[in-house]
């Protein structure tokens, strides 16, 4: 058990310590839920919104290009295949491949 203390701002927020943040994994923007029992007591939760995995692949989303067609994938194994001949000293085959 985690047992942390926190002040109460004059607005009302609270600053969450770091062992605690790091305990449920939170991270800024993320959502909370707070129950209270009927002792006078409170449960913290982290708590998932739909459609959004915690920033999962977010950082991926912008750099996402369009699929490569077969004519470039081809062109790119080619070009491996011959540079791997090329390095063996196979420069006949190098050749062979990257026509």
């Amino acid at each position: 058990m985690i047992r942390v203390q926190a002040k109460i701002t004059a607005k009302g927020q609270v600053t969450l310590p770091k062992g605690l943040r790091t305990a449920l994994a939170l991270r800024e923007g993320d959502h909370v839920q707070f129950t209270l029992n009927d002792e006078g007591g409170a449960l913290l939760e982290k708590r998932t919104v739909p459609g959004a995995s915690a920033g999962c692949g977010a950082r991926f989303a912008a750099a996402r290009k369009a699929p490569a067609s077969l004519d470039d994938i081809r062109e790119s194994v080619a070009k491996a295949m011959a540079q791997r001949y090329a390095d063996q000293g196979n420069d006949d085959r190098a050749r062979k491949v990257a026509e």
